[in-house]
């Protein structure tokens, strides 16, 4: 299901569960990409474009991850756990 934030953005369930683990920033990004949540992810994530081709992917322990050879546009992150997916949330990447 999906929910609309204050700002009038639309939020689904699985960016919500996925913002409770972890949090990208900058949002949009040009370079390099900070993952935060108190701690290193170390589970799995992927990076898929808009076609839904996987375009990176990266095993914990990860803090971070650079953006600066991928196309401008919108991705999808998405964050697994014991090959379980947490949450899926978008990422634009500018230039």
């Amino acid at each position: 299901s999906q929910s609309f934030d204050p700002d009038g953005t639309c939020t689904t369930n699985t960016e919500e569960a996925l913002r409770e683990i972890i949090q990208l920033y900058p949002n949009p990004a040009s370079d390099w990409v900070t993952i935060t949540g108190g701690f290193t992810f170390m589970g799995q994530l992927e990076l898929i474009d808009v076609r839904g081709q996987k375009v990176w992917q990266a095993q914990g322990p990860i803090d971070g991850f650079s953006v600066a050879h991928l196309p401008a546009g919108l991705y999808w992150i998405k964050a697994f756990d014991a090959n379980q997916e947490l949450g899926t949330s978008p990422l634009w990447i500018v230039h």
